[in-house]
């Protein structure tokens, strides 16, 4: 009997043991194994070839258009224009027979007092030699250009070259013309003229020519003295013969 006892306690005891593992096991947590993915070699470098792109230079776009005028919905102000040109018929201002010329007027501003207020403004002729300013506030202004001509022929151009102040330590030569705007107006024919390529006063023209033609009419001139001269000594000679005989 008592054995029997022993017996079922011991086999209560081992289960008693097998449960509580067994409960220690669930209660246990299992650390999940997470799969590693391989990472992948890595790349051999590929040898990369740069080309040094090449350059295009810029299209240049269409030049910059003149102002409209006032009345074509352009900027309010004055306008002032002209032509250079050579005075090819001579008649001392411009008309169709001339020539033109290329260059670019100035334009100063005058004070009350006509001292020189530099505005920058200028203006570059055309293939016509017409050059033209729009957009100019009201004001007195002097338009000078400096033609191409040598010195001595200043008091020729149209107008004659005269001296212009710049400034108390700078003097120029140019023509120049004084003009005024108000109420945008507009001053028209501006005209700067050089002369033709004709001599200067108390020269003759084609001086080249005369010369040469100077020094032919004196060696025809010696040869006729030379032959005179010889003529004559003959016959006075032959005249005394004549008589002694």
């Amino acid at each position: 009997m008592r054995r029997g006892l022993i017996d079922r306690t011991t086999a209560l005891s081992i289960l008693g043991l097998v449960l509580l593992s067994s409960f220690i096991l669930a209660a246990t947590p299992v650390p999940s194994v997470q799969s590693r993915t391989p990472s992948p070699a890595p790349a051999t470098p590929t040898a990369v070839t740069t080309s040094t792109p090449e350059v295009i230079p810029p299209t240049p776009g269409p030049p910059s258009p003149t102002p409209a005028l006032p009345e074509q919905g352009g900027p309010q102000g004055g306008v002032l224009s002209g032509h250079l040109y050579v005075d090819s018929d001579q008649n001392g201002k411009y008309s169709a027979g001339d020539s033109p010329v290329g260059g670019t007027v100035i334009i100063d501003s005058l004070d009350g007092a006509g001292n020189v207020l530099p505005t920058g403004y200028s203006a570059a002729t055309d293939e016509s030699g017409r050059w033209e300013l729009r957009a100019l506030p009201d004001g007195t202004y002097r338009v000078r250009w400096d033609p191409p001509v040598p010195q001595e022929q200043w008091s020729r151009t149209i107008p004659p070259v005269v001296a212009i102040a710049l400034n108390p330590n700078e003097t120029i030569h140019a023509v120049a013309q004084t003009v005024q705007i108000h109420g945008a107006s507009r001053v028209l024919n501006i005209d700067f003229g050089i002369p033709a390529q004709q001599p200067l006063a108390g020269e003759l023209p084609n001086t080249g020519a005369s010369r040469t033609g100077r020094s032919v009419g004196s060696f025809f001139l010696l040869v006729t003295v030379i032959v005179v001269s010889l003529t004559g000594g003959l016959c006075l000679s032959l005249s005394t013969r004549g008589r002694r005989a």
